[in-house]
């Protein structure tokens, strides 16, 4: 019996997924309907009807996709097209082959056909005018299509142009710099990043090596002078202007102080808590009470009663025929009658009683403690004079703060007090943290330093335009990328874009 229900169970819902598939089918849901199919098919692989019914939607599903992508190829939408065609072919990876056709396979070969040469032109058009990084831009967004086995060949084919094409543009960017440091730098990045042939090394003017400090933060010490030192030194290896292959030596001057001031002292802390507190209190209330009473009451009642009546009956000899009898007969009538009926009614008592109720009244927890507090300040100015005529660089902040910590054995729930160990900052701790912003903020005030030295619309040269692009300046000026574009013939923003090659490849 179970089994029977189960079986029974089954072929209900069979049934009702196929109806949801078959319905599918008909509003041209193809998606929908070979996901269904599949999910009955399933369930009875060898229901032949299915499979057909299947094989259809699987069909309509390619055509419909197929279908997307030519209407964006007549629309001139490129992208979108080639977007649904891989849609498409892909979704074809995922069919029945009895699906495939030779119609709908001659379909899919026109449409890799004609994403293969799309790519390729898209690619070539940018190699044959040297833009290597352009086109590889334009490889990267069909990155999906190169990666099918159907243009297996085409991929290293593009690859060797963008090479052959970056090769070519190295060896005329080199040519173009000639002997300008700051633009044979920007096309070593180029080659580097391309793989093209590295030009010669040349010394860049401005740049230096290392630098010299002097002065100092006060109340840094002994100790931690050389960290000082050490941050204000990697702010230079991080900005725009180090080299390590430059001799030249900026001199910084540094002046300020850094002060923390913790101390400790007894105090009395207070937490406000509330507590439930019982009291007695008069209520007033109704008690019912049953109360007896007498009620006449009126009722009917059936009573006999003798009456006559005539009838016909034969006549007694020696009369003849038929005589009127008079007989007695009882009948019933409806009489009123009173009776006492005795009745209990409610009636409500007003009364008083006494009972316990609650209110919220606000405590104070007052607990000894020890308050530890710490005052912190601190003050930096650090000047560069960076040499080669060049206007000084100043980097400059100052920074208080105050905080505050509590340390106590007192412990009482309702008020939420617990036990605290509370601990402060110490003076090493900020100490380091103005160190660290001493690093940030020279770097950035050297970078902007950079920048407003070299960087302007005024930029008339290639050694310029290059020059102002070493501190990566964000947006760039339209003169530098007119310049960049001018040296490369590539896209101006992919080429400040890619990263310094190290000062070992020079």
């Amino acid at each position: 019996m179970v089994l029977l229900l189960l079986l029974l169970l089954g072929s209900m819902a069979c049934a009702t997924l196929r109806g949801r598939a078959d319905d599918a089918l008909e509003r041209g849901d193809y998606r929908g309907a070979v996901e269904l199919y599949t999910q009955v098919l399933a369930r009875d692989p060898s229901d032949a009807r299915v499979k057909g019914l299947l094989t259809r939607a699987e069909r309509g599903l390619l055509d419909q996709m197929l279908d997307r992508a030519d209407a964006a190829r007549a629309g001139g939408n490129e992208a979108e097209a080639l977007g649904a065609a891989l849609e498409a072919v892909r979704t074809k990876d995922r069919l029945h082959a009895e699906s495939i056709d030779s119609s709908r396979a001659a379909r899919i070969g026109t449409t890799i056909d004609w994403a293969t040469t799309t790519i390729s032109t898209s690619v070539r058009s940018e190699t044959t005018r040297g833009r290597a990084l352009a086109a590889r831009a334009r490889r990267a967004a069909a990155a999906d299509w190169l990666s099918r086995p159907e243009l297996a060949a085409a991929s290293p084919e593009l690859d060797g142009e963008i090479a052959a094409a970056g090769t070519k543009t190295c060896t005329r960017a080199t040519e173009v710099a000639a002997e300008q440091p700051f633009a044979l730098e920007l096309v070593a990045a180029y080659c580097k990043e391309l793989g093209g042939p590295m030009p010669a090394w040349k010394a860049r003017p401005f740049l230096v090596g290392g630098v010299a400090i002097s002065g100092g933060i006060l109340g840094t010490p002994p100790g931690e002078q050389v960290e000082l030192e050490r941050a204000i030194s990697q702010a230079f290896e991080r900005s725009v202007w180090f080299t390590a292959t430059s001799t030249t030596r900026a001199a910084a001057q540094v002046q300020g102080s850094v002060a923390a001031e913790l101390t400790q002292e007894p105090t009395e802390l207070t937490r406000s808590w509330t507590e439930r507190v019982p009291y007695e209190a008069t209520e007033t209330y109704q008690q019912p009470v049953e109360v007896p009473y007498v009620e006449t009451q009126t009722y009917t009642e059936r009573v006999p009663y003798t009456a006559y009546e005539d009838r016909l009956e034969s006549c007694r000899p020696p009369q003849r025929g038929m005589c009127t009898v008079s007989r007695p007969v009882t009948r019933y009538r409806e009489e009123s009658r009173m009776r006492n009926v005795r009745k209990v009614r409610t009636e409500y008592q007003t009364r008083t009683r006494q009972v316990t109720r609650y209110r919220d009244e606000p405590r104070i927890f007052r607990y000894p403690a020890t308050k530890h507090e710490g005052r912190y300040q601190a003050t930096f100015f650090v000047r560069v004079d960076l040499g080669s005529g060049l206007r000084p660089v100043e980097a400059r902040g100052s920074a208080e703060d105050s905080r505050a910590a509590y340390e106590h054995d007192a412990e009482f729930a309702p008020a939420g007090v617990h036990p605290e160990r509370g601990t402060l900052p110490s003076g090493m701790w900020w100490r380091q943290l103005q160190r660290d912003r001493i690093r940030a903020e020279l770097q950035r005030s050297l970078d902007d330093g950079w920048k407003t030295a070299f960087c302007n619309e005024s930029v008339s040269s290639i050694e310029e335009a290059a020059r102002c692009a070493r501190a990566r300046s964000n947006p760039v000026p339209a003169a530098v990328r007119a310049r960049v574009g001018e040296l490369f013939g590539d896209d101006p923003d992919r080429v400040l874009a890619l990263p310094r090659p190290g000062e070992a490849i020079h």
